[in-house]
């Protein structure tokens, strides 16, 4: 059976966005042909010699929609615009009814025009009342008509009617067509956006096993070549180096796509602090470090182009490293010769933030959904380029978030250009000193420490385990927080404590709690599988002086430690 119900009373869901796109896309059309329906009213009704009622309410009604129409142009939210214009239209058809000659003019079935306008721009009980109101207004015309026609009045001549009613219909068919043709755009521009969305979901997910599947061949391929033991030492270091790159491949896309979900369901928060843009530009070329040396050094480079000061900024500075990696890994990607130029500039109120290079470039045709979700650019159809469609909408949603804008410029053929803004807030110049090494430029041992590791995990374990040893710590273990305590008890000569979160029994932060009653001055590190935004916070909000994230990197896991066991083996 057919639910009436569902169909007189559905209410379509859009988010607020979509919504005010829909109604902008139907009312400023629709604004424009009544300005013209009343104008071309006016100006009709002055040629065939109607009362002067009948030419300046059609002339009011071209001043108020104008004015309406500007205002809905500039608003974010045209909602009251939308209800204002609505009973406008309707007190105008009913002054002009009235003035019109009631039933014997044309200008009653202009109802039937606002009600289809209705059905486009209203849903659910929003619909419903709006059919009610209409209905009861042309109920009071019929009354106020059957009982008071002597005071509606008459056409002057019969030929005043003839040509009164063959006008309006001309008016009916322009702005029955005007509406039609709306609904049949947007029917046409939605379809193609299904269509377009379907064929980028499949190619997303077609990308996504190859993205995955490409990282993991090589660390468990190169994992099971080292597990065999008859390599060179040569052959080892260079299959780690293999394998730490698919690593960091597969956590980016694992980060990129919890990030795309975070964003979309506006879970993704901003964590500012200090950030040295200098500093961060030299550590992007670090990261790329393995991508550069698969390009041939004759016909490719590199270039940094930042100010000879260092520039400090507020601002989130691992979102901001994100973008600027996801802009470098496409310039890199699609630059076989020639140059990437990456950097920033400072302006008076800003900074400006770029990736250059002489690539492919992209075609005209494609820019205008290039930071769309699951959008992604194939040049080349018999060649299957890196990346699933997510870098780009990430990149344009992270600058909106730290309220900048992003744009494209790209000539097909010669390469592309990408300049971001970001606010300049708290920025701080300074010529930086010049840097003296001590003797030996190393790394201080950190001979002598000992450190307590409360891991349940005993690969974690096993993994700090060897780390620190090649530090020459000495290493305690305990793979629970009751055990965890009991050492650092017994221990005081403890110089630094890696701490898990999820562990049994107590968790971490409970376990914290009770290490700050035996001893608040050893330095306690949370090091967790919690990666979430807000996470970080979280742990230094609870009292952990740090936190680094699992999977764990040596390197960075090493100079957070260093942070704070250094400077008293320093003094010793």
């Amino acid at each position: 059976m057919i639910n009436l119900k569902k169909i007189l009373f559905a209410d379509f869901k859009l988010s607020a966005n979509d919504a005010t796109a829909l109604e902008r896309g139907f009312l400023l059309p629709m604004m424009i042909v009544t300005v013209v329906l009343f104008f071309i009213s006016a100006v009709g009704n002055y040629f065939l010699g109607f009362g002067n009622y009948m030419i300046v309410i059609p002339f009011a009604g071209v001043i108020l929609v104008s004015v309406l129409y500007f205002l809905a142009k500039k608003s974010e939210n045209i909602n009251i615009i939308k209800w204002v214009f609505i009973v406008l239209i309707l007190i105008f058809i009913n002054l002009i009814w009235y003035f019109n000659y009631g039933s014997e003019g044309p200008w009653v079935y202009l109802i039937v025009l606002l009600y289809s306008y209705l059905i486009f721009m209203l849903s659910g009980w929003h619909l419903f009342w709006a059919v009610i109101v209409i209905s009861a207004n042309v109920g009071g015309l019929f009354a106020y008509d059957y009982y008071f026609n002597a005071l509606i009045g008459s056409y002057p001549t019969e030929m005043d009617q003839i040509t009164d009613s063959y006008l309006s219909v001309l008016i009916y068919l322009v702005v029955a067509f005007f509406l039609m043709s709306l609904v049949k755009r947007y029917y046409y521009e939605e379809y193609r956006k299904a269509v377009l969305s379907d064929q980028l979901k499949s190619s997303f997910l077609t990308n996504m096993s190859h993205e995955i599947r490409t990282p993991l061949n090589a660390i468990v391929g190169f994992s099971n070549l080292l597990a065999e033991g008859k390599l060179s030492p040569d052959d080892m270091e260079s299959y780690r180096e293999i394998i730490n790159d698919g690593n960091q491949a597969l956590l980016r896309l694992v980060g990129d796509i919890l990030d795309v979900s975070l964003i979309e369901s506006g879970q993704i928060n901003l964590n500012e602090g200090p950030c040295d843009l200098n500093q961060m530009m030299d550590r992007l070329e670090v990261l790329f470090f393995s991508v550069l040396k698969e390009k041939d050094q004759d016909t490719f480079r590199l270039v940094k182009e930042v100010p000879e000061d260092r520039v400090n900024i507020t601002v989130d500075c691992s979102r901001l490293q994100q973008i600027m990696m996801n802009l470098l890994d496409n310039a890199l990607k699609f630059t076989e010769k020639g140059e990437v130029v990456y950097g920033f500039s400072v302006r008076e109120d800003s900074l400006v933030f770029f990736v250059k290079d002489t690539g492919i470039g992209i075609e005209d045709r494609h820019l205008d959904n290039l930071f769309d979700r699951f959008y992604k650019v194939e040049d080349d159809p018999k060649r299957l380029y890196r990346g699933t469609g997510i870098g780009l909408f990430l990149v344009k949603k992270l600058v909106e978030l730290l309220g900048g804008t992003i744009e494209v410029q790209s000539v097909y053929g010669y390469g592309s250009q990408f300049y971001f803004t970001v606010p300049g807030q708290h920025v701080i110049i300074e010529v930086p000193e010049k840097a003296t090494l001590e003797p030996g430029g190393e790394r201080k041992a950190l001979k002598d420490s000992v450190f307590l590791i409360i891991e349940d995990d005993k690969v974690s374990s096993l993994f700090l385990d060897r780390v620190l040893k090649n530090e020459s710590v000495t290493v305690l273990r305990a793979m629970d927080g009751e055990k965890g305590l009991e050492l650092f008890k017994n221990h005081p000569e403890i110089n630094l404590v890696l701490l898990d979160i999820k562990l049994p029994g107590m968790n971490g932060f409970e376990i914290l709690k009770e290490l700050r009653k035996i001893n608040n001055k050893v330095p306690v590190i949370a090091q967790t599988a919690m990666a979430m935004i807000g996470d970080r916070k979280k742990c230094l909000d609870a009292g952990f002086d740090e936190y680094i994230t699992k999977p764990l990197n040596a390197n960075l896991l090493m100079k957070k430690i260093e942070t704070f066991v250094l400077p008293k083996n320093s003094k010793t």
